[in-house]
C-alpha cells in the first residue's frame, strides 16, 4: 500500500514540475535579469500603443521627444547577472536594448534613454566536495532607463527614426490602433 501512494506523489510531482517549466519564458534574455518599474503619477493605468519602444541614444533625441510633448511615465532599473553578447549588437529582442524596448511598451512607453550604467566585477569561488576550489569571474550590470509616452497625434512631429510603429488591435485589452502605422524605425 506504501509503494503506490509513494509513485503517485512522484508522478504529482514531477507533473507538476514540468507544468512549471512549460510555463515559464524560455529565452534566453529572460534568464539572469531582474527588471523592476519605478512609476511616476502619470503611468498609472496607461494603455499599450505600441509593440515596442523607440530607443533614444542622445540627449539631443530625448529632448526632441520631450519637446514634442512627451510625459514621463518613471524608470526601469534593470541588474543583469551576465554581460557581454546578450547586451551587445543591433536592436531585437535578445539584447538588453531590445528587452527593454518591449518592457517600456508593455507599461505604455513610446520612447525609452539609458539614463546610467554601471558594471560590478568580482570573483567567485567554489569548493568542491573533495577540498578542490576554483574560482571565476563574474560582473552583474546595473541600468536605469527613462520611459517616455508620447501619443499617436504628435507623432507626425517627429523625424522617421523616432516615430513609434501602432500596435493593430487584434484581441480583446490590446490597445486599438489609434495612428497609422509608420514607417520602420531605422536606428
Amino acid at each position: 500500500m506504501l509503494a503506490p501512494l509513494s509513485s503517485m506523489r512522484f508522478l504529482l510531482c514531477s507533473v507538476f514540475a514540468l507544468s512549471i517549466a512549460a510555463c515559464a519564458p524560455s529565452t534566453t534574455f529572460n534568464r539572469g535579469i531582474d527588471i523592476s518599474f519605478h512609476p511616476s503619477g502619470k503611468a498609472d493605468a496607461q494603455q499599450r500603443l505600441v509593440s515596442s519602444a523607440v530607443e533614444l541614444k542622445t540627449e539631443n533625441e530625448t529632448t526632441l521627444v520631450k519637446d514634442t510633448g512627451a510625459v514621463y511615465l518613471g524608470e526601469l532599473e534593470v541588474i543583469g547577472e551576465k554581460a557581454g553578447g546578450m547586451y551587445m549588437g543591433k536592436a531585437g529582442a535578445s539584447t538588453l536594448s531590445g528587452r527593454i524596448s518591449l518592457e517600456a511598451a508593455n507599461r505604455g512607453a513610446t520612447h525609452f534613454h539609458l539614463a546610467s550604467s554601471r558594471v560590478e566585477h568580482g570573483i567567485e569561488t567554489h569548493t568542491s566536495p573533495g577540498g578542490n576550489s576554483t574560482s571565476a569571474p563574474t560582473s552583474k550590470t546595473h541600468a536605469r532607463y527613462v520611459l517616455f509616452r508620447l501619443e499617436p497625434v504628435a507623432w507626425e512631429k517627429l523625424p522617421n527614426a523616432y516615430r513609434p510603429t501602432a500596435v493593430v488591435a487584434s484581441s480583446p485589452g490590446s490597445a486599438p490602433n489609434a495612428a497609422p502605422a509608420t514607417a520602420e524605425r531605422s536606428l
